[in-house]
């Protein structure tokens, strides 16, 4: 699949969106999901507000800690928004997926694509640059972060999964999905209307967006100007 050309400061194109939703990740099973269906609404007259967001490899250190800062600062899918949803996607094998959940004590849901398409297909980079500064979520040194990451992979070396945490290079970023069957229908292969109000794409392995901007978008605090 060739990279889109589109920048990462723009949102999704209709195509680019119309793509993904054909693509599948894996739930922690194994099991095949079309992207489409984590953000499809369920009945009618309901807009389904989801934020996906990427994460690096599964082993990644600096991940580890976001997804932590995310979930301790909503530590339950109930105290979102109606009709709103946090999903994980990583890039590694879905044998992960249960000891990642352990790992960052995420209450939200996690899939992954091992293939990368999707990735691809939303223009992530790829690149090992950690950037200049910190970011606040950052809770480890980068010292610490390597030690962790070399330990979680030795941890897995019986499992058979330790060299499938996901390529190092890849990168993430963050979308939000506002979803609504566009005629007020369901069911079938009714047209669903997408909309992706915000997206970022990091820069580097540490450029995922602070907690306090998902916190905004997604309602529960007041944007300041």
């Amino acid at each position: 699949m060739n990279p889109p050309t589109h920048s990462p400061l723009e949102m999704p194109s209709e195509s680019t969106l119309r793509d993904a939703a054909k693509l599948s990740v894996l739930d922690a099973d194994g099991n095949e999901v079309l992207f489409g269906d984590l953000y499809k609404p369920s009945g009618r007259g309901e807009k389904k507000r989801t934020l996906i967001i990427f994460i690096r490899h599964f082993f990644c250190g600096s991940c580890q800690d976001y997804v932590k800062a995310v979930s301790e600062s909503i530590p339950a899918p109930s105290q979102l928004p109606t009709n709103t949803t946090i999903i994980i996607v990583g890039c590694g094998a879905s044998s992960l997926i249960a000891t990642y959940r352990d790992t960052t004590k995420c209450p939200f849901p996690i899939y992954t694509d091992p293939t990368r398409c999707l990735h691809a297909l939303f223009d992530m980079k790829m690149t090992l640059d950690a950037g200049d500064n910190a970011p606040n979520y950052s809770t480890s040194s980068m010292f610490s972060l390597v030690i962790r990451g070399i330990t979680t992979t030795l941890g897995r070396l019986l499992s058979g999964d330790m060299l499938q945490s996901g390529n190092k290079w890849q990168n993430g970023g963050e979308l939000l999905f506002e979803a609504e069957f566009a005629n007020g229908a369901e069911g079938g292969d009714e047209e669903i209307k997408v909309n992706v109000p915000f997206c970022h794409i990091m820069k580097n392995t540490r450029d995922h967006s602070e907690v306090s901007v998902l916190r905004t978008i997604l309602g529960l605090d007041e944007e300041h100007s």
